[in-house]
């Protein structure tokens, strides 16, 4: 939804409050533009230009501005630089967040929770997932999902006849003899044109090309709204965006 510059005011954090988006058409409020967006595009489908004003927040340590609350409240908390000297290092303009279990440091606090949440969490932080037929239990549902299914009795095998592999889909099992047991001279190689790099899948060879050999000017990149982040797969943006802002 593309929205009218027209309407953007300048916003000063010395003396004035972020600006709330309180929707029209129902009891829906939010401090954050992406989220009030997506309302009127999930919830209502207006097509109308939203007639809302859209601050423009302003950091009073330097020329720092931008239209996200979320953003300028990241980047106020931890600005060092001065109006008078706004060319100093960017790399001293963060403060790094760092995990006191590991040697893990991350610019944004929402990633270091997401950390300790996966790599440090304690014993009353997590949520166990029990089987209901055996002692085996997992952090995550989609593990116990997994595994409940070997206890399956009707369960049909396809197994590898050169290793342990089994699956419970023949186009599983077919991928693994591709991938594991396949002579050289019987793979299907996908050949890089621009160096030597060779995968077994095309989309391994896409990835490939979209991370060395693509013009920065070619770079399709997906950026959040919300702070700096941007990666060249939506997927990875999805992920940012639902780990850190929702």
């Amino acid at each position: 939804m593309l929205l009218d510059k027209s309407l953007f005011f300048n916003f000063n954090c010395q003396n004035s409050q972020i600006e709330v988006y309180y929707c029209k058409e129902c009891y829906f409020q939010t401090e954050l533009t992406l989220l009030f967006k997506r309302h009127l595009k999930n919830h209502h489908k207006t097509k109308q230009p939203p007639d809302y004003p859209i601050p423009k927040y302003t950091c009073d340590k330097c020329n720092f501005d931008t239209h996200f609350s979320l953003k300028w409240f990241q980047h106020t908390t931890t600005c060092t630089r001065t109006k008078q000297n706004p060319t100093e290092d960017p790399k001293n303009i963060y403060a790094l967040f760092s995990c006191d279990r590991c040697s893990y440091k991350s610019k944004y606090k929402c990633n270091l929770n997401m950390h300790k949440s996966a790599k440090h969490p304690t014993e009353d932080e997590i949520r166990w997932h029990p089987c209901p037929k055996c002692t085996y239990k997992a952090k995550h549902r989609i593990y116990l999902q997994r595994h409940v299914k070997v206890h399956d009795q009707d369960v049909k095998w396809f197994k590898c006849d050169q290793c342990p592999h089994r699956s419970r889909r023949k186009a599983n099992l077919k991928k693994h003899v591709k991938e594991r047991h396949c002579s050289e001279k019987d793979i299907k190689w996908y050949k890089c044109d621009r160096c030597s790099y060779k995968a077994k899948r095309n989309a391994h060879l896409k990835i490939h090309i979209n991370a060395h050999h693509l013009d920065k000017e070619s770079v399709k990149w997906y950026e959040c709204e919300v702070c700096r982040y941007r990666s060249k797969q939506y997927a990875n943006l999805r992920r940012h965006v639902n780990g850190c802002h929702l």
